[in-house]
């Protein structure tokens, strides 16, 4: 699964790196998040039942996760690959869930396993593989492309 959320982000970052916008990425992202909420919360109900109830720290979290934090983040992701290679990009994407693992163990204490441990620095190594290979040996960014 990881591979192929690789692949999209890679055929993603290619489309925008080629689009030329005519509004910004971050005025769109509320809009792209919302349709795909639109789109995913009826597959949500129908494959995990109806939704918890949830207090109002957890209304809270939404409000900051849905609009602000996934706007945010989706305009840094489309603003770096619009100057980075697309392999490296999509690579550097697979860091996500060790990123998670680190702060869930630094802000939680949450424990790190083996088995997290192993899986860290497997990704690591394939990361660091695949951007080598696609770069010709050398692990770093394209130059940035001038506008």
């Amino acid at each position: 699964m990881l591979m192929g959320a690789a692949a999209a982000w890679a055929i993603s970052i290619v489309f925008v790196r080629s689009h030329r916008f005519t509004v910004s990425a971050f005025a769109l992202a509320p809009w792209q998040t919302l349709v795909a909420a639109g789109l995913l919360f009826p597959l949500a109900i129908l494959v995990e039942g109806s939704p918890p109830t949830i207090g109002e720290s957890g209304v809270a979290s939404l409000i900051c996760v849905g609009p602000v934090a996934t706007a945010f983040a989706h305009w840094a992701v489309v603003e770096a690959g619009r100057h980075f290679r697309a392999s490296t990009m999509s690579m550097t994407l697979l860091a996500a869930p060790s990123l998670g693992i680190l702060i869930s163990a630094l802000t939680l204490g949450e424990p790190i396993g083996a088995s997290l441990i192993a899986g860290v620095v497997l990704t690591g190594t394939g990361i660091r593989l695949a951007t080598s290979a696609t770069q010709g040996g050398r692990v770093e960014p394209s130059a940035v492309r001038e506008n």
